[in-house]
């Protein structure tokens, strides 16, 4: 909730010092990296001030779920001479805690609780380079009724990352996990509707194994009244089959409060690794012994999926995968401009139906008829779903065309010089040449590259002379750096330090100066400067690294100097 760029979020059940989230919807359009468990990054607009709209001064316990892939900050508390910095691999209070682990790409929570910070008001980083911040709470740590492990839960299950203790799963005085079987207290995530939180979630998926969804079946049965979840942890294994009993390795252990409910259960393709010559279908277990129930699936949107499968609260449920492979085998063959799936199919066969689906869900073929060679010609599709029916079974399969690998994975439209250079990095993929171009020019080849300049550049990708799709992307330079730099960087103790402004109007500044761990070690008044440099003079600092705070009309700008 965001009011004119002030964080103070209020809420009939649950009133923080501050609460600050996104509470539109996020498109499936939206990159991966700005989205977690189906939830939308905050967007921090450039031209708004992010502070918190009162000061902090009493012990407070503050939660923040956020994505990074840089170390870079991310918040300051700035009090009036003790301060707090959290950067993406560094927590900077009382001593510098390392948080090497935290700091990954698929999501995090971290918890820091604090005290002795006089006239301290939060202020956030709106220009990230490769981080994003969803949610961000603030309370009181003796003055809030709510329990923490509440919050806890409620960011836990709203953004797919599971918590250290299973034991802190609750809500409102009551234990949500059972973790007696300590097989399964692992990756625990689900849906679940808490209304002192405004959280109803329709769907949801661990933010790091990513190999499950849990939807809410759209039936009487799949609603949650409040206080009701559907939880899911497992057994910490790679999701493949035992050759012998075609049981999936990775199980699930489901367990629910209400007395019976229904939900959805989804795979993503992707991630069963089927054989890339034959078909495979899959039944999903429920329970075991004479209890067990068996589910049939279907696919949709590049998903395996099981329909209304029963859980209950009388009885914790185990959920695995199992395969069965087809008699029937097929071989693809791929070119620019043609797809053919030829199909060996067992002479007991009837009943017999193939069709081919493109990548924008058009029906391309269709027959009847037994052939060896089907044969898709000019299509430009990045893959084909393949549905085949034979001797009452019914089978899919996704498989990618020469088009797909075509596609480069990892490529941007635009990048910006971060310290005078960026490093572009895609996918590589198996048999496939990669030529970067500035204005036609070639200027390199594989599948990474550094740049310096600005510039329109483009990217060639082949699989033969005839088989290439080329790509252009812009590099520009970094106008969000805030107006202002610190030179050198690394610098000696006593060599001088310089501080170069480029802002956008003339401004009064003032530069503070704080060591690692957020002591206020000195203040500069650098007066009006829009277009200037100063000289800081020798910092006379010992070795480490620095907190340079640019306070430009009463707004830090927060960067990091190293002393050699």
């Amino acid at each position: 909730m965001i009011n004119s760029g002030v964080l103070n979020a209020q809420n009939s059940k649950f009133n923080p010092e501050f609460w600050l989230y996104n509470p539109q919807p996020v498109r499936d359009t939206v990159k991966e990296f700005n989205k977690l468990n189906f939830q939308s990054r905050l967007f921090l607009g450039k031209n708004n001030v992010w502070t918190s709209a009162k000061k902090i001064n009493n012990s407070n316990h503050l939660f923040l779920v956020y994505k990074s892939n840089k170390d870079e900050n991310l918040m300051a508390l700035i009090g009036s001479g003790k301060s707090l910095f959290i950067d993406s691999k560094k927590l900077k209070i009382n001593d510098s805690i390392d948080l090497d682990g935290y700091n990954e790409a698929y999501g995090e929570l971290l918890e820091v609780q604090f005290s002795g910070i006089d006239n301290g008001k939060f202020w956030l980083n709106p220009s990230f380079k490769e981080s994003n911040l969803f949610e961000i709470i603030l309370i009181e740590k003796n003055g809030q009724p709510i329990k923490v492990n509440d919050i806890r839960t409620y960011l836990s299950i709203k953004y797919g990352i599971d918590l250290i203790d299973s034991k802190q799963y609750g809500y409102s005085g009551k234990e949500w996990w059972d973790g007696k079987s300590k097989l399964y207290n692992h990756n625990v995530f689900g849906i679940a509707r808490m209304d002192q939180f405004n959280l109803n979630n329709f769907k949801s998926i661990h933010s790091k194994d990513q190999d499950l969804i849990v939807f809410k079946s759209q039936t009487v049965g799949g609603m949650l009244n409040e206080g009701e979840y559907v939880l899911v942890g497992n057994n910490k294994k790679e999701l493949s089959f035992d050759k012998k009993s075609k049981l999936s390795r990775k199980e699930w252990l489901v367990q629910t409060n209400k007395t019976e409910t229904l939900v959805d259960l989804a795979f993503p393709l992707k991630k069963l690794n089927q054989s890339p010559d034959s078909f495979t279908n899959y039944e999903l277990i429920v329970g075991e012994g004479s209890t067990k129930t068996v589910y049939s699936s279907e696919v949709a949107d590049s998903l395996l999926i099981f329909r209304k499968v029963a859980f209950s609260s009388a009885e914790n449920s185990i959920v695995r995968l199992k395969e069965h492979k087809s008699d029937l085998k097929f071989e693809v063959v791929n070119t620019c401009n043609q797809f053919q799936l030829k199909v060996k199919a067992p002479s007991n066969i009837s009943n017999y139906s193939v069709k081919i689906f493109d990548d924008k869900n058009n029906n391309v073929l269709s027959s009847v008829d037994v052939k060896e060679v089907y044969t898709v010609n000019n299509s430009s599709s990045a893959y084909f779903d393949i549905n085949l029916t034979y001797n009452n079974k019914k089978l899919t399969k996704r498989i990618s065309t020469d088009r797909a690998v075509l596609t480069p994975v990892g490529l941007n439209k635009h990048y910006v010089l971060n310290d005078e250079s960026v490093n572009i990095k895609i996918q590589n993929a198996e048999g496939v040449n990669y030529q970067w171009f500035k204005n036609d020019q070639q200027i390199g080849s594989g599948n990474q590259i550094t740049l310096n300049e600005e510039g329109n550049y483009s990217l060639k990708v082949s699989t033969g002379e005839d088989c290439s799709q080329t790509q252009t992307f812009t590099v520009r330079n970094n106008i969000n750096d805030g107006g202002w730099r610190l030179y050198p960087n690394p610098a000696a103790s006593d060599e001088q330090v310089n501080v170069s402004f480029q802002l956008p109007k003339a401004s009064d500044v003032h530069v503070a100066i704080y060591s690692n761990e957020g002591k206020l070690l000195k203040t500069m008044e650098i007066g009006t400067v829009q277009n200037q440099t100063y000289s800081l003079g020798a910092l006379k600092l010992s070795s480490g690294v620095y907190i340079v705070v640019a306070y430009i009309n009463q707004i830090p700008q927060i960067k990091k100097i190293i002393i050699k």
